[in-house]
């Protein structure tokens, strides 16, 4: 079913202040973004978490929090970013898809005689080239939305919906 259009307006979105300051850059490095009933879920190019805000009016999102996808997910190194780019959820599953791009280093400021050699040096990661699903499933009481490893399909009680991911190269 298609959604319906929304005119696009400003909201404000209120941050955790212990997520903040472990993770200070956090709010300015948002590239994906889904909303299911009043969850706001956010991805970052940085970490491997993604960030749900709830809606508190009509435009302003808060009572952050910041979700662990490994419990969800086998990601192959822990260490590494995901860089989330999309984020989609079509009545059962989150779905998060990576950049599926290499990883550049950042050239040294001020110093640039060796800029084009630092822009030159690209890593893979493998984290990087993901594309996953997440059980997401709305609490009839509250209508919070939940993210699950595995869980029965409210709509049909006979089937299970599991978190699900394909890496690439």
């Amino acid at each position: 079913m298609p959604r319906a259009r929304v005119e696009p307006r400003p909201v404000s979105l209120t941050f955790a202040k212990d997520v903040v300051k472990r993770h200070p850059d956090l709010p300015r490095n948002l590239s994906a973004v889904e909303l299911t009933g009043d969850d706001l879920w956010l991805g970052s190019d940085e970490g491997t978490t993604i960030e749900r805000l709830s809606r508190k009016s009509d435009d302003t999102f808060g009572r952050h929090e910041s979700i662990e996808l490994s419990p969800f997910l086998a990601l192959p190194a822990a260490d590494q970013e995901l860089d989330i780019e999309g984020l989609a959820f079509d009545g059962a599953y989150l779905w998060i898809t990576g950049s599926h791009s290499l990883k550049r280093e950042r050239p040294s400021i001020g110093k640039s005689a060796g800029a084009i050699e630092q822009l030159g040096r690209m890593v893979r990661e493998t984290n990087r080239y993901i594309l996953a699903r997440i059980p997401c499933v709305r609490d009839p009481q509250t209508g919070r939305f939940t993210l699950y490893k595995q869980t029965i399909d409210p709509r049909d009680p006979t089937a299970t919906l599991t978190a699900a991911q394909l890496f690439g190269t």
